[in-house]
C-alpha cells in the first residue's frame, strides 16, 4: 500500500511568546534551507485567530504561552498535528500533551538540541497525520469487516484496531493502542520482524488477552509513502480454529478411509483366497471320500475272512497289527477329507439341544487315541443343557482334542470346562502340552498353515468357521511349555419350534 503527498513545502504555525525562542527557530530553519513556511503567533489569541483564517500543515505550541497553554489550541486544529515546545522538561507535562491529543513535543535545551530534532518530528507528525486521515477514510469499511483488521507504526506499536479486532483479540482499544505488536502473537512476534518490509500472508499463532493460543491467516502489508519510505503497516487476521479443526477431522476421516479400503481390499482377497480354497478342499474331499471309504470297507472283510492261526510268514498277531496300522492311516486319512469337506461347504447349523457331558464323553470315547492322556470333563449343571448342531461340533471337539494329544508328550491331562455366563456359554479346553511360540499364534487360524509333520492346517480354520456358524467365537491362549486353552463362546439360543 502506497501513500503519496503532493506538499514539498509545509505550512507550520509557531506559537511562542518568546521572542527569543521564535528568532532562534526562524534562523534555524532559514539556516538549514528546511521546506517549512513559518508562520509567528505571540499568543494564544493570536494563534487561534490564525487557525480560523488559514490551513496550516503542522502547529508548534509553547506548552505556556502568556495569556493561555499551548495544549487548548487542540480544539481549534481541526485534524492538524500539533507539537508542544516546552522548556519545563517535566514528564507529566509530556504525559498530559500526548493525552490531550499533541502528535508529539520536543524539550527546550540551550544548547538547541530540541531544534536538531525538529524536522524529524515534523516529518513523523505530518506521516502520522496522513496516516490518521487514511484511517478515519476507511475507518468505517474497516469497522464493518469482520476479520481483525489492525495498523502499526514504524516501530511496530498499534495505532489503529477495529470492533472486530478487539472482539477476536479480547481487548478494549484504549488496551491495545500503543502497545507492541508482539502483544497478540506466539513468541513475541519475532517472526515478523524481518519480514516488516514485505507484503506476506500465511497461518500464524496468536495469542488473547487471556493467554489463549489460537491460528490465524494473516495477510500483512506495509503502507509506503511516494518516495519509497514504509510509514506503517496494515495487517487482516482472521480466526481459522474451527477450520483447523475440520481439517482435522478431515484428515482423520481421510486416514480413517484408507485404512478402511485398506482392510476391505485385504479381507475381499482373503476371501477370494479362502473361496478358492474351499472350491478345492470341496472337490479333493469328494473324489477321496468314495475310495476312502471302498479301502475302510476292504480292510474290514479282509480281517473279517483271516481264521488261521498264521498267514504265508506272518502270525495272526503280526497281521492283526498291520491292519490296525492300516486302519489308522485310513482313520488320519479320513480326517484330512472330513476337514476338507468341513471347510468348503457352506455351513448351516441345525439346533438341537444337547445333553454336553454324554456329549463330550462319546467322542472321548470314540476318539481317544492315546492310553497316557487323562480326560477331565467338568460341566456347571446351567451350562449342560446347551443348543448347537452336534455333527459340526463334534467335528470341532474332534480336531481340538486331537490337537492337545499331539501336545502330549508324555503322561497328559486334557480338561474340558464349561459354564453358563449370561447369554453366553463358556467351554475351555486345556492342555499341559508344549504350547504353542510366540510367532506362531498370529497365524493358528489361517487355512494351511501347521507345524505339524504330518497334517493340513486346516483343522483350527475348520473349529473357526463352525462356531463363528453358531455366531460365536473362539480364542487361544498358549504358553510354550506350559499349555494350551482354547476357549469357545457360544451364545444362548431358544430351541426352534
Amino acid at each position: 500500500m502506497i501513500i503519496t503527498s503532493e506538499k514539498s513545502v509545509y505550512d507550520v504555525l509557531y506559537a511562542e511568546d518568546d521572542p527569543i525562542a521564535q528568532k532562534l527557530l526562524y534562523d534555524y530553519v532559514k539556516s538549514y534551507n528546511y521546506p517549512y513556511n513559518i508562520t509567528l503567533a505571540s499568543s494564544f489569541e493570536e494563534a487561534v485567530e490564525k487557525l480560523r483564517n488559514f490551513k496550516y500543515d503542522v502547529v508548534l505550541a509553547d506548552y505556556y504561552l502568556g495569556d493561555g497553554e499551548g495544549i487548548d489550541l487542540v480544539k481549534y486544529l481541526k485534524g492538524v498535528p500539533l507539537i508542544i515546545i516546552t522548556g519545563a522538561g517535566d514528564e507529566e507535562i509530556a504525559i498530559n500533551s500526548m493525552k490531550s491529543g499533541a502528535y508529539d513535543y520536543l524539550v527546550k535545551s540551550p544548547q538547541l538540541t530540541h531544534l536538531k530534532k525538529l524536522s524529524f518530528t515534523i516529518e513523523n507528525a505530518v506521516t502520522r497525520k496522513n496516516m490518521d486521515n487514511l484511517i478515519q477514510m476507511h475507518s468505517q469499511a474497516i469497522q464493518d469487516i469482520t476479520d481483525a483488521v489492525f495498523f502499526i507504526d514504524t516501530r511496530n506499536r498499534f495505532i489503529y484496531v477495529n470492533d472486530a479486532f478487539c472482539k477476536m483479540y479480547q481487548y478494549d482499544k484504549e488496551e491495545i493502542i500503543g502497545k507492541n505488536l508482539g502483544t497478540i502473537w506466539e513468541k513475541g512476534g519475532k517472526v515478523f520482524e524481518k519480514f516488516y518490509d514485505k507484503k506476506f500472508s500465511g497461518d500464524y499463532y496468536s495469542v488473547k488477552s487471556d493467554g489463549t493460543v489460537f491460528p490465524v491467516s494473516l495477510t500483512y502489508t506495509p503502507i509506503i509513502q511516494k518516495d519509497g519510505e514504509i510509514i506503517a503497516s496494515v495487517g487482516i487476521a482472521r480466526d481459522i480454529t474451527e477450520q483447523k479443526k475440520t481439517q482435522l477431522v478431515l484428515k482423520k476421516y481421510s486416514e480413517h478411509l484408507e485404512k478402511l479400503v485398506e482392510e476391505k481390499t485385504k479381507e475381499l482377497r482373503e476371501k477370494e483366497r479362502l473361496a478358492t480354497i474351499g472350491e478345492t478342499a470341496t472337490m479333493v474331499g469328494h473324489d477321496l471320500r468314495n475310495p476312502l471309504q471302498v479301502l475302510i470297507n476292504s480292510i474290514y472283510i479282509a480281517k473279517s475272512s483271516i481264521n488261521e492261526k498264521s498267514v504265508g510268514n506272518h502270525t495272526i498277531e503280526e497281521v492283526a497289527t498291520i491292519f490296525n496300522e492300516m486302519m489308522e492311516q485310513v482313520e488320519y486319512m479320513n480326517k484330512i477329507v472330513s476337514d476338507l469337506q468341513y471347510y468348503g461347504k457352506n455351513l448351516k447349523p441345525e439346533f438341537r439341544r444337547v445333553d454336553l457331558e454324554a456329549f463330550l464323553y462319546k467322542i472321548i470315547s470314540e476318539h481317544a487315541n492315546f492310553d497316557n492322556i487323562e480326560y477331565q470333563v467338568i460341566i456347571e449343571p446351567k451350562a449342560n443343557e446347551i443348543y448347537f448342531d452336534k455333527d459340526l461340533m463334534q467335528r470341532l471337539f474332534i480336531n481340538l482334542f486331537s490337537n492337545s494329544q499331539a501336545a502330549m508328550k508324555d503322561d497328559g491331562i486334557i480338561k474340558i470346562k464349561a459354564v453358563k455366563s449370561r447369554k453366553n456359554y463358556i467351554i475351555t479346553v486345556s492342555d499341559n502340552g508344549r504350547g504353542i511360540p510366540e510367532e506362531i499364534m498370529p497365524h493358528l487360524f489361517k487355512p494351511l498353515f501347521t507345524t505339524k509333520a504330518k497334517g493340513t492346517g486346516l483343522g483350527l480354520s475348520v473349529c473357526k468357521r463352525i462356531i463363528e456358524a453358531h455366531r460365536g467365537k473362539i480364542e487361544v491362549d498358549s504358553i510354550e511349555g506350559r499349555g494350551t486353552t482354547v476357549k469357545l463362546t457360544i451364545p444362548e439360543l431358544i430351541e426352534e419350534k
